[in-house]
């Protein structure tokens, strides 16, 4: 009698068990533990997190924060401290930004004029420091030549420095809709632009602005009547103050403006000025003294006339 082998049942779990992949241990060959499988698993998915700690270097400061220690003086160091670390700031950034040189240029100047908006005159002395060292300070590229935008060297000819000048002089101070705060950013403008010109070594020089100062007594002092708004004395009466001795040097040398940038207006129409002279200088004098008796009372007003006998 033949007797027939009765197979085993199946049991999956020793069936899996004996076809784990076998590690190599010591000297003997193991199956992998459970959990050792599962940690190589978890590893695998999420790999091991770096623990180097990264350093965010921080912006450099804008134009804006460069110059708020020198319009704001509470907020800065002594006053050279503060103008050569500006001076330094705008050239470092100057040399960062030469594939786009133009928009910075651009932007360095707007920053500026907005912080002379806000600064009255009493206060600006750091700002106009600030201009006439940077038009001292020349900054070289990574060839070792100068910087140049719009045909002047950078920052020494100030290139379009006058442009950003001319945007900003669009204004009609006679204007009767002008707000107190206008009003006060015009006269912060003309007695910055003023101070400059004041410091400048004749009418090539890139601080002169006398051209402005011409139509701020143009405006004030050839009216049809005479005398100009109120508003439009004061303006021409920063001038004198601040920058008198340098109009009157042009008017004695008959320094003339192109095209029609220095014709006469109002009643002086007729005559053939093309910018300054001794008898247009005489005529504003004349009209300032019809001012100054309605606006006794106006320092700056009283100031300028003083001013005015004595040059």
């Amino acid at each position: 009698m033949r007797l027939t082998r009765i197979p085993k049942p199946f049991h999956p779990a020793r069936f899996y068990a004996s076809h784990r992949p076998l590690v190599q241990f010591g000297s003997r060959i193991r199956p992998p533990r459970p959990q050792e499988s599962a940690r190589r698993r978890f590893h695998h998915q999420f790999p091991k997190m770096s623990t180097t700690t990264t350093t965010t270097t921080p912006a450099p400061p804008t134009p804006a924060q460069l110059l708020e220690p020198l319009a704001n003086p509470s907020a800065g160091a002594a006053t050279a401290d503060a103008v050569q670390a500006a001076v330094q700031g705008f050239s470092d950034q100057l040399r960062a930004n030469q594939a786009s040189i133009g928009d910075f240029v651009w932007a360095a100047y707007g920053a500026v004029f907005d912080a002379v908006d806000r600064t009255p005159p009493e206060r600006q002395d750091r700002l106009v420091e600030f201009v006439a060292r940077l038009r001292e300070t020349a900054v070289n590229g990574a060839d070792g030549k100068p910087l140049v935008h719009e045909g002047g060297e950078l920052w020494t000819d100030l290139p379009t420095f006058g442009w950003v000048v001319r945007d900003k002089w669009n204004f009609d101070p006679s204007d009767p809709a002008a707000t107190a705060q206008q009003r006060a950013s015009w006269e912060n403008l003309t007695a910055f632009v003023a101070q400059l010109t004041a410091r400048s070594e004749g009418p090539d020089d890139p601080l002169d602005f006398s051209m402005f100062g011409l139509w701020a007594m143009r405006e004030a002092f050839e009216d049809d009547n005479g005398v100009g708004s109120d508003a439009a004395v004061r303006l021409a009466a920063l001038w004198v103050r601040i920058a008198g001795a340098r109009l009157r040097k042009l008017s004695a040398d008959g320094h003339e403006l192109s095209a029609r940038l220095g014709v006469p207006q109002g009643k002086y129409a007729d005559r053939g000025w093309k910018g300054f002279n001794e008898e247009r200088w005489k005529a504003w004098g004349d009209e300032l003294k019809v001012a100054q008796a309605s606006l006794g009372s106006d320092p700056t007003v009283q100031g300028a006339a003083k001013a005015m006998e004595e040059l």
